[in-house]
This record gives structure tokens, sequence and C-alpha cells, in this order.
């Protein structure tokens, strides 16, 4: 049995820009790095940590964690649509696990995801259905969010899980570092009213509701694209924040895991945007190759860049857990 984690970035602009960006070179190579090692470790099972951008999860209901038992991704920018290969009693047991560790999750039969999951798994593993995988959701750009602490706790249960499976399993984590979408991405009480209803009920509020909704995200992503392109947009519009992505990777990589329970997510969103909030997944990641017996992670990539503005952020546990 081996386990193996990355946590690497994703932003539609990725793969969106205008103009390549002079660290475009390195985050491929980062993330090419990283692919090549899952081609030779050939997971039989991959556990995702992901987040979605008002694709999939709506407020009527808006879990803070939910487990997919079976997936379906979308085409937005940057995203890769497609069926994942969930393996439905593994994701059960998983739930089950979970339950039995005192962590209660919603669960999904027909999840729905965006590029907050496609992204990092096409880019490290190929193709979206390349392997099992496991989807599962925190919440981090809208609705209650979990605290770092419940995603350190969910992380280590699902690396226990993990460990007792006896394959080789390959934990993924995707969002963050610090940016702030809060304007393409609203809360609920900031929104404009006009998309009041597919923000609440998505697909159900009907064709209109959604294409409108789907027109204004992919407008603000291609204007900010222009933007940024010529020179009308700066880092501190877009609220990256080099230190922080560097202190919050840093700590990650410590193995001192339990500090981030003394983290709040208001905090994160508060110093490093909106977007921070997806460093929840990282907690959770790195949680999870610990319970599972990795290494420390190490850091491939530290990196904010402004054309796909994000902080772009890519880290591995260095060898394989063998036991």
């Amino acid at each position: 049995m081996s386990v193996h984690m990355i946590c690497a970035s994703h932003s539609p602009l990725m793969e969106a820009f205008q103009v390549e960006p002079p660290e475009h070179q390195s985050v491929v190579a980062a993330f090419e790095a990283r692919a090549r090692f899952v081609e030779a470790f050939q997971p039989e099972l991959v556990i995702e940590f992901g987040s979605d951008h008002l694709t999939g999860f709506h407020y009527h209901v808006l879990p803070p964690i939910c487990v997919g038992l079976s997936a379906r991704a979308v085409a937005d920018i940057g995203g890769y649509p497609g069926d994942l290969r969930v393996p439905m009693e593994e994701a059960r047991a998983l739930v089950t696990h979970l339950g039995a560790s005192d962590l209660d999750v919603a669960i999904a039969h027909e999840m729905v995801i965006d590029h907050g999951f496609s992204q990092a798994l096409h880019r490290l593993t190929g193709a979206i259905d390349r392997y099992p995988v496991i989807p599962i959701f925190l919440s981090a750009i809208a609705g209650h969010r979990p605290s770092p602490r419940r995603a350190r706790l969910l992380g280590k249960a699902v690396g226990e899980f993990a460990r007792g499976l006896g394959k080789r399993v390959l934990i993924l984590g995707t969002g963050g570092l610090a940016h702030d979408p809060s304007l393409a991405f609203p809360d609920l009480e900031n929104a404009p009213e006009e998309h009041r209803g597919y923000l609440v009920h998505g697909a159900a509020a009907g064709k209109q509701a959604t294409d409108l909704w789907l027109d204004r995200v992919n407008s603000l992503t291609l204007m900010a694209s222009q933007m940024i392109a010529s020179g009308a947009l700066g880092p501190e519009q877009i609220k990256l924040n080099a230190s922080w992505d560097q202190d919050f990777l840093t700590r990650i990589c410590s193995g001192r895991l339990d500090e981030f329970d003394d983290w709040t997510t208001d905090r994160m969103i508060a110093d490093a945007g909106s977007g921070a909030a997806e460093c929840l997944q990282w907690i959770a990641a790195a949680a999870a190759a610990q319970a599972a017996g990795c290494e420390p992670p190490v850091i491939d990539l530290c990196v904010p860049v402004l054309t796909y503005i994000i902080g772009v952020g890519v880290i591995h546990t260095p060898l394989p857990a063998i036991s």
C-alpha cells in the first residue's frame, strides 16, 4: 500500500489568458513534473478535495462538506467536461468511516463539478476519467465554510481510510492561494437581484436564469483578462498576497497541522481574499497525507500570477508512504 499527496492551484485564466504571463512556463513545468510522478505511480484510487463556483452547489442546499457518489464535470472556462469514474461502494465506505469518526457529511448521488475539481485532475492525471476518483467538496467560494480545524479533522479521517485500503491512493487538493473572486461569485446577500434565482436554485431556476448567470461569469472572466493585459487591473485590485501564500505553504509543509486549529476561515478571507478559503482543501489534503503516514510535503512552486488572478502553488509529499 502507498499513499501520495499533491496540492495545486486552479484558475480559469490558467488556460484562457490573453497574453502569456512570464510565470506560465514555470507553472506548466511544476504541473508536468507532478503529472510524470502520477503516471509512474499509477494510483488505484484518487481522493480529491475541491471546491465549486456556484455551478453544482447552490444556496437552496449548500452543505459545508459533501462526498460525491457519482460526479459529472461541466464545460466551464478552465474546466474539463465529462463523467468521473466514482467507485460508489468505496465512496459509501468512506462516508461510513467519516460518520464513525464523528464527521457527518452530505452525500451527492449526482454531484456536478466545475474547474474547481476538473482542472487539477486533468492536468495531473491526464484525463478526469483516467482513474477512479472520489470527489470531496468543501464549501469555500460561497455559503457556510468549514473551519480550518474541521478541514483538518476531515482530512485526518480520510487519510486513515486511505491507509486502510491497501491500495495505491493519490490524495489531491486544489484551490487557492490568495485571490478574491467575490465580484464574480458573490455571497447571496451581495448578489445582483437578477441572479438570485439562479444562485438559490441553480438550473431549476430555468434556462434563461442559468444562461444569464453563465454569461455573466464568462464576461467577467474575459473582461478581467483583457484589463490585466492592458494594465488597467493590477495586484491591488485582485488581492494577491505573496507573503501570505508563502507563510501558508510553509505552515502546511511544517507537519504541525494542528496549528491551523487556531485559524478562522473569516480571517483567511480578510487577509487573502475570498478565494483563500479554498486553502481549506490544502489543509484537508495535507492532514490526509499525514494520517496515511506520508512525510510532510515540500513546495514545488509558490508564485503570484497576476494574469491568472491568483497565487499559484504546487506541493507534494516527497515519497509515497509504504507499509
